[in-house]
C-alpha cells in the first residue's frame, strides 16, 4: 500500500472529498441561502404573478367586448330587412326618375315638332311672298298696283323739251 493513502479509505472517496471542498464554499450554508432566495426570487414571482393577472383580465375584456360586439341572427335578420327595403326604394326612384324622364323627353320632342312645323311654315310664307315680288316687279316695272306715277304741272302753251339722260 502506498503511504499517502489510509487505510480505511478509498481513494476514489478521497478524491469525491477533495472535489466537495472545492465546490463548497465555506459561506454558502444551506440554512443561510434559503432566506436570501426568498428575498430575491419572491418579488421576482409577485410580479410574475401580477402580470400572469393582467393577461388573464385584458384576455377577459377582449372575450366580453367580442361577444357583445358580435352579430347574432336577429341582428342579420334585421340588416336583411333593411337592405331589401333600401333596394326597394333605390328601384322605385329609379323608376320614377325614369319616368320623368321619359316625360320631359316626349314634351321636348312635342316642342321641336311644334317649332319644325312653324319653320316650315314660315318658309312657304317666305316663299309665297318671294314668288310674288318677283311676280310684281316683273308685270309692273313703271307702276306699282296702287300708287299713281308723279304727275309735273304744265302751263298750258308751254312747251317741254325733254332731254335724253345721257345728253346733258
Amino acid at each position: 500500500m502506498s503511504p499517502s493513502v489510509d487505510a480505511g479509505t478509498r481513494p476514489q472517496d478521497q478524491r469525491d472529498g477533495q472535489m466537495n471542498q472545492i465546490t463548497e464554499r465555506p459561506d454558502a450554508d444551506e440554512t443561510e441561502q434559503s432566506p436570501v432566495v426568498k428575498r430575491r426570487v419572491w418579488p421576482w414571482l409577485a410580479g410574475v404573478a401580477l402580470l400572469a393577472l393582467a393577461a388573464a383580465g385584458v384576455a377577459l375584456y377582449f372575450g366580453l367586448t367580442t361577444r357583445n360586439d358580435s352579430a347574432d341572427k336577429t341582428d342579420l335578420e334585421a340588416l336583411t330587412k333593411r337592405v331589401d327595403s333600401l333596394q326597394g326604394a333605390v328601384a322605385k326612384n329609379s323608376k320614377d326618375t325614369q319616368n320623368a324622364l321619359n316625360a320631359s323627353i316626349a314634351q321636348l320632342q312635342q316642342s321641336i315638332s311644334s317649332v319644325q312645323k312653324q319653320q316650315a311654315q314660315a318658309a312657304a310664307n317666305i316663299s309665297t311672298l318671294q314668288s310674288q315680288v318677283a311676280a310684281g316687279a316683273l308685270n309692273n316695272k313703271a307702276t306699282t298696283p296702287g300708287v299713281t306715277p308723279p304727275v309735273t304741272p304744265t302751263t298750258p302753251g308751254a312747251t317741254t323739251t325733254t332731254t335724253p339722260n345721257g345728253g346733258k
